[in-house]
Order: structure tokens, then C-alpha cells, then sequence
């Protein structure tokens, strides 16, 4: 069966750290089987000229499935003179449960490079950038996921994962920093759980006591 996939064109104003033209970003969607699953994975692309730099998303190393639903690409400053293309997809088999993969894009030796490592989250679970020049000089990714307990329905009161990851200017990508489980669960109310707001104390005086 030939496979379809839509194209969607953005204008991204310097997406691509060395372009002195904003390039058009376009991301491919696959289509999805009827029962939802995406047919292959998304892909996103910064066009530039004759130059053409992309990044396809993976599968999900769990399920096998592509992160292909729902892909969206949004610019982001990290620093003054490193843009960069935030891009999320995600997987689903057609359950209730997915998995969202975040990608942090710069353009790197002619393709755009993720800096970040596997980086998924659930659709019970959020992800915050935020900027703390003491800690790091690129924002810092941090990453909320419920931790499944054998007693807990799927949309019970859970405790969380908290993960950050933090640049690495040896290794030149963002490294897992610090992890710990929330002493406190939190619900899923269907509203924007904020979750890393309540924890944002804990989190960044961790943070601070391993980088002082």
C-alpha cells in the first residue's frame, strides 16, 4: 500500500543557527490505519536555499510503534546566536495510553541533531523549559511521568518521576542530571496537572546542590 503524508509548511525565523534567511520548516505526517496507529514516523525538515536539513522520529522503543501523530515543530532561542527547532510527536497503538518523544534540534554537520537523549512522556505526564543561568546556560528540560504501582488504575492519583536534564558543554548535548520520585501523588483532573510548578523548589535546589 503506497503510503500518504501531508506536509505542513511553517516560516521559522532562524531556526538554523548560521542562516541569515529565516528557512520555511516543514513537517511530514503519515496518514494513520483505522485503528489509529500512524503508518511511519513523522519527520520534520528546515529548508534553506538548496540546503535541506531533517530529523525523522524514531519508534517508540517499547511498543515498537512510530511516533507519528500530532507533530508539531516550535522555534526556540536557546541562547543568543543557537537557535533551535523543539519538535514533539507522538505514538500511540490506539489505547488510551501514548507516548510523547520531545526533540531539542540544531542544525549539525548538514542534518538537524537532537540534543537531547530518549526523551518521552505520557499523556499523563508534562515537561517544562526554564531558564536558570546559575545552573545551566541553556535552559534546563525537565520532565514529569507517573510512576505505575500495581494497586493504581491507569487514571489514579499517582506519584512522579521527576527527570532534568541539563547541557553538557564537554559532550555538547543535554545529559539526565538528577531523577527522584515525588514524595506527594498527584491526580489527573482532564486540567493542566502542573506538576513541575509544585515541585519546581525541590527540583532546582537539587539541581543547585549538584552544580555549586
Amino acid at each position: 500500500m503506497k503510503r500518504i503524508v501531508s506536509l505542513i509548511l511553517l516560516s521559522v525565523s532562524g531556526a538554523l543557527s548560521q542562516s541569515t534567511t529565516p528557512p520555511q520548516i516543514q513537517i511530514t505526517q503519515p496518514t494513520v490505519s483505522s485503528e489509529g496507529v500512524p503508518t511511519g514516523p513523522a519527520s520534520v525538515c528546515a529548508i534553506s536555499g538548496h540546503s535541506r536539513e531533517c530529523y525523522v522520529a524514531p519508534k517508540n522503543g517499547a511498543t515498537g510503534v512510530p511516533f507519528g501523530l500530532n507533530p508539531q515543530a516550535q522555534q526556540m532561542a536557546l541562547k543568543p546566536g543557537l537557535d533551535a527547532i523543539l519538535f514533539t510527536a507522538r505514538a500511540s497503538a490506539g489505547g488510551s495510553g501514548s507516548r510523547t518523544i520531545l526533540a531539542l534540534l540544531v542544525s549539525k554537520h548538514g542534518r538537524l541533531d537532537n540534543l537531547l537523549p530518549d526523551v518521552t512522556i505520557s499523556e499523563q505526564s508534562e515537561y517544562r523549559m526554564w531558564r536558570e543561568p546559575t545552573i545551566s546556560e541553556l535552559p534546563l528540560v525537565i520532565t514529569a511521568n507517573y510512576v505505575s504501582q500495581d494497586a493504581e488504575a491507569h487514571f489514579a492519583a499517582h506519584h512522579f518521576r521527576i527527570s532534568s536534564y541539563r547541557f553538557g558543554s564537554q559532550l555538547q548535548n543535554y545529559v539526565l542530571q538528577d531523577e527522584y520520585v515525588t514524595a506527594k501523588k498527584y491526580m489527573d483532573t482532564g486540567q493542566p496537572m502542573r506538576i513541575l510548578e509544585q515541585e519546581r523548589q525541590e527540583i532546582l535546589t537539587r539541581l543547585r546542590r549538584q552544580t555549586n
